[in-house]
């Protein structure tokens, strides 16, 4: 949980329970999922321990009302970094987007994160704004009620902490929201981007950020 005790979530395998286990077969799966249940919303993160070449993703689903299910899928993450690079986009182009930041201490000591922001023309906002992650622990807030000067904005936002942190980030736009991974380490190397599409009510953007010192 985001005080760094154990979080208990109620598993459609297992009923409410704060750990899973199980065995992953030769080039097969298994799946662990919460069933949705509560009048709040529960936030927290999760560890994967093993001696085995296992990955995977999460997937997360919201719902509102008669509305079809939004959803947003995350890879594993196996490290943490104590600089973070994140997109944000807090503009209104019709639609009202704004981004939530989490983040998580995996660590066995508190961390302080300080968050700096750059806009899309590479021109630092001048504001900054410090997050306390417990160890263990876990943060997620909304950039734009932390930080009212950003309406408007989109650039990104670099996440200097005392000790290493993961992170993510979500961009809603009222109805359905989308990840913004959270950067660090970022290789000198070209890319591939295994996927684009447009048309048929489709479009593709692509987000590309500087993690370095030179333009």
């Amino acid at each position: 949980g985001g005080d760094g005790k154990a979080l208990s979530l109620p598993l459609l395998s297992a009923g409410p329970a704060d750990t899973f286990s199980g065995t992953v077969q030769s080039g097969g799966s298994i799946t662990a999922q919460t069933d949705g249940s509560g009048v709040s919303t529960q936030n927290g993160w999760a560890a994967l321990s093993t001696d085995s070449t296992v990955g995977g993703s999460v997937i997360l689903t919201s719902q509102v009302g008669a509305q079809p299910p939004s959803e947003v899928g995350l890879p594993l993450n196996s490290a943490s970094s104590k600089t973070l690079w994140m997109p944000f986009d807090e503009t209104n182009t019709g639609l009202q987007y704004t981004t939530i930041l989490a983040l998580t201490n995996a660590g066995t000591a508190d961390s302080v994160a300080v968050l700096s922001f750059v806009d899309d023309g590479g021109q630092a906002i001048p504001i900054t704004g410090t997050i306390d992650v417990p160890a263990n622990g876990h943060y997620s807030g909304d950039l734009g009620a932390m930080f009212p000067p950003l309406a408007g904005k989109r650039g990104v936002v670099q996440i200097s902490s005392t000790n290493g942190l993961a992170g993510v980030g979500y961009r809603f736009n009222g109805t359905a929201y989308t990840a913004l991974p959270a950067l660090s380490n970022v290789a000198q190397s070209s890319k591939t981007i295994p996927h684009l599409v447009n048309g048929s009510g489709w479009k593709s953007a692509i987000w590309l950020v500087n993690a370095g010192k030179q333009p």
